[in-house]
């Protein structure tokens, strides 16, 4: 739960300047993704995990602006004095190893899918994995069915804690395969009809593995090296990594496809009655993502 002051409704005489603060306490307060939502003259800092809107207390209300001539400014110092009076618990950074729990709201919405919302035309995820950091860039424009999937997904906790179950050194590293079976269940049958090809799979793209035309549900690969053979076969690049491709070159690839294999394959039942409690005790040389944090375009 976050401290008080991390999360705050403010009275908008400066709405660019306060959403611009907006971001900046809320990315403070909550180390992951985050989110905005503008009601009447109103805009609220949240975190996407709660979903939830704090009304103002007495203290807040009492800080309205006063001054004629400098409108805002007391008002914006004394609320952002009282953001940073909660920095501390703000800022506790999960444990460094393992992967980070969900949240009771994030798994509520991944136990029960709702339609992705338009997706930003270009943002970042960065992945903190087992390997190291790892951002991609995700353009909508490339395959915006699959990078909507995509930022609802990320903004959610779907990849927090997943294991890279497929890596093959010459091919693919592929993920998507969340760490609870109740979470697996719920998106298995969650199809999306195909994005045209738009661009090749290159070293250090990535797209949607799936079984044939309209099949993509939630499992993602990496191009480990040039596979440019799959465009014809339909499947659509959403995103390029920006930084990390060390990282993700030196994700364990000494398992193959026995962890798991591809959707084609259909051997991954264990997977999805045992989550990551099976991959963990069966293939514990798994690499894994710890955390996925969205990063909007203004502060990319």
């Amino acid at each position: 739960m976050p401290a008080a002051g991390c999360r705050q409704i403010f009275d908008l005489e400066d709405k660019v300047y306060w959403m611009r603060e907006c971001r900046k306490m809320t990315r403070t307060c909550y180390p992951d993704t985050y989110g905005r939502v503008r009601k009447h003259n109103m805009i609220t800092c949240i975190h996407p995990h709660t979903q939830t809107m704090t009304r103002p207390s007495p203290t807040q209300t009492a800080l309205d602006t006063t001054g004629a001539g400098q409108p805002g400014r007391q008002f914006r110092h004394a609320l952002l004095m009282l953001c940073a009076s909660g920095l501390t618990a703000c800022t506790t950074a999960p444990p460094a190893t393992g992967p980070a729990p969900a949240t009771a709201t994030g798994l509520a919405a991944l136990l029960d899918p709702q339609p992705a919302p338009m997706a930003p035309g270009i943002f970042a995820v960065r992945f903190e994995t087992s390997q190291g950091p790892i951002v991609i860039t995700v353009h909508r424009e490339w395959a915006p069915r699959g990078a909507d999937r995509f930022y609802y997904l990320a903004r959610n906790g779907f990849f927090d804690g997943e294991r890279f179950f497929r890596v093959d050194s010459n091919f693919i590293a592929q993920f998507g395969l969340n760490g609870d079976p109740r979470v697996i269940a719920a998106w298995k049958h969650r199809t999306m009809p195909d994005d045209p090809v738009r661009v090749s799979n290159l070293r250090g793209t990535l797209a949607y593995a799936m079984t044939g035309p309209d099949t993509r549900t939630t499992q993602i690969y990496f191009n480990l090296v040039d596979n440019k053979r799959l465009d014809a076969q339909g499947f659509a690049p959403f995103a390029v990594v920006t930084s990390g491709m060390d990282a993700v070159l030196r994700i364990y690839s000494g398992y193959g496809e026995h962890a798991g294999g591809g959707v084609r394959a259909g051997k991954q039942n264990l997977i999805e009655t045992g989550g990551n409690e099976y991959l963990e005790r069966e293939f514990p040389k798994l690499d894994y993502i710890k955390r996925a944090v969205v990063i909007l375009p203004d502060s990319m």
